[in-house]
């Protein structure tokens, strides 16, 4: 019998492959299709998961009992992009966005919603219709955004209260309010290159330091004199030492530091000027020369509305005296001033100057003029200005009356 070789021995079946597989091998294999199994369940649930969501996106919002307003109706006949008013407001209770009351359509829903949301948005609160809710969140919001300008949705005087509230300095301008925000920051640099404030923070604060601030001598060493009480000007001389006088004596409110002011001195005239201005006696006047003194007593008159700085003029310093009673008259609006002169040329032209086209004339001063003339031609000519003719009714010729109203008729 002939050799059997290795090579023609068949094959083992497919069936027999895995015939000898050990039982590990199994029991790893079983737990990768569990886990397998178990992959596929999630990656299910969550596609059904997102499918839900998705869903209810799509569908309608459930609805929600709204203030003062009855749901559907009208309301949800009136919709935009699908969202009908009672949606829209319900997405921006939501949502807290004030965009969504801006869409409803419903003018009193409307301005349920911005209330609804004043408290909690800005946006809201300033469209608000109820005038006390906006005052109320308006003066909140401010306060809390330290904004001035959230202020200006409300109407005054309410605006500036709101302002005040947030800026205690804002009813204030130009050297008061430097000086506030000064006081408020406890800090001279407030006042930049205001001299008037450098100097009232200074006092204020009893800080010479500060007086070190103000650029012009003069009044540095004034505003170092009114803090400590002492004279400090004489250290200076010439023109420096008469203005740190003259600054000295009013913010001490001392006239007696005119007087060491140079003589007769452009310094000494506005020193003494300013006191008489304010009330002091014009006799302060005195220490000057008869052109300056007379300067001084018309400074007292028109400061005042006293004539009697005028009538103190010598007569014989006539031109002096005529233009301080034509200078009182227009400026004080009281014509009748213009009797205290004693010449009658000049007299005229005191009235004419005084009446006509004198935006300070007051009719009350009328009944004061001596001629009867310039007497109705005042009240004619107050009556034309405003516009009102029972002013002629003061007018006791029936003539002059009649021509009075026409007159203002006429215009």
């Amino acid at each position: 019998m002939a050799k059997r070789r290795i090579a023609d021995v068949p094959a083992s079946p497919p069936e027999y492959k895995n015939k000898y597989e050990t039982p590990e091998d199994k029991e790893s294999r079983n737990r990768i299709f569990i886990l397998i199994g178990i992959m596929l369940v999630l990656i299910v649930v969550g596609v059904a998961l997102l499918a839900l969501l998705f869903m209810g996106r799509l569908l309608p919002p459930a609805q929600i009992t709204l203030p003062n307003a009855t749901v559907g109706g009208n309301l949800t006949n009136a919709t935009i992009g699908g969202c009908g008013d009672a949606c829209l407001y319900q997405q921006a209770m939501n949502l807290t966005d004030a965009d969504y009351c801006r869409q409803i359509l419903d003018a009193k829903l409307k301005n349920d919603c911005y209330i609804a949301l004043s408290n909690v948005s800005l946006t809201a609160c300033v469209n608000v219709q109820d005038h006390a809710t906006l005052a109320g969140c308006v003066n909140k919001f401010a306060l809390l955004m330290n904004q001035t300008d959230i202020c200006t949705y409300l109407p005054e005087p309410q605006a500036t209260s709101c302002m005040a509230q947030i800026d205690p300095c804002y009813l204030n301008n130009g050297t008061p309010r430097l000086l506030c925000l000064a006081l408020e920051k406890k800090n001279v640099s407030q006042c930049g290159a205001d001299t008037d404030c450098i100097f009232n923070y200074s006092i204020a604060t009893s800080n010479t330091v500060d007086c070190g601030v103000i650029t012009q001598r003069p009044a540095q060493y004034a505003c170092v004199a009114s803090i400590t009480g002492q004279d400090k000007c004489h250290d200076l001389s010439g023109a420096e030492k008469d203005l740190c006088y003259e600054i000295f004596a009013m913010r001490t409110n001392n006239s007696l530091y005119c007087t060491a002011t140079t003589p007769d001195s452009r310094y000494m005239l506005d020193c003494i000027g300013y006191f008489v201005k304010h009330g002091a006696d014009y006799s302060l006047c005195n220490s000057l020369t008869l052109n300056n003194r007379w300067q001084c007593y018309t400074n007292y008159s028109l400061g005042t509305g006293n004539t009697s700085g005028c009538v103190a003029i010598d007569p014989l310093a006539s031109s002096f005296r005529f233009s301080c009673f034509f200078q009182f008259a227009k400026q004080w609006g009281d014509p009748s001033a213009c009797d205290l002169i004693n010449d009658a040329g000049q007299a005229v032209t005191c009235y004419v100057g005084s009446i006509m086209n004198n935006t300070n004339l007051d009719y009350r001063n009328c009944r004061d003029i001596g001629p009867i003339v310039w007497r109705n031609k005042c009240y004619t000519e107050y009556a034309k200005m405003s516009n009102d003719t029972s002013i002629c009714n003061f007018i006791d010729t029936a003539n002059e009356k009649s021509s009075c109203v026409g007159a203002v008729q006429q215009q």
